[in-house]
């Protein structure tokens, strides 16, 4: 994926490597650059800046072609992220409820306080390193 920034940087991500930085930065010029615009072979990128300027840039051969088992573990990070996101979101759903249910009267039995929302991550991001060490 290749994105332009408003500082005139270009930054390239492999989502499959490194899901927290790009995997590469470069400067291309002092102002914004507006739009990108990519070959239809993926190896040269054209960037429009707020001035008027065209950048052209070659991509390494790296950034460019795909493994065959690329397109099956992008699927799976996508589904997982997609997977982790509907829990979260039913978890804040039940939170949510929790908190408009009445407060019981002293009499009745307390309910367990809810998982912790640091112990329901790290349970999600141990699946996710299995899951990873599976397809490797």
């Amino acid at each position: 994926m290749v994105l332009t920034q408003s500082n005139g940087v270009l930054a390239v991500w492999d989502l499959l490597r490194c899901q927290q930085r790009p995997a590469l930065t470069t400067q291309l010029c002092p102002e914004p650059l507006l739009s990108l615009c990519m070959h239809e072979t993926g190896t040269l990128a054209a960037c429009g800046s707020e001035k008027g300027n065209i950048y052209l840039v070659e991509m390494s051969p790296n950034m460019t072609q795909t493994d065959k088992n690329d397109k099956a573990l992008l699927t799976a990070i996508l589904e997982r992220e997609s997977k982790r996101e509907r829990i979260l979101e039913a978890r804040l759903r039940e939170l949510r409820l929790r908190q408009k249910q009445p407060e019981r009267t002293a009499s009745s039995a307390t309910l367990p306080a809810p998982a912790d929302l640091p112990a329901v991550s790290a349970q999600y991001a141990l699946a996710v390193r299995r899951e990873l060490a599976a397809l490797s």
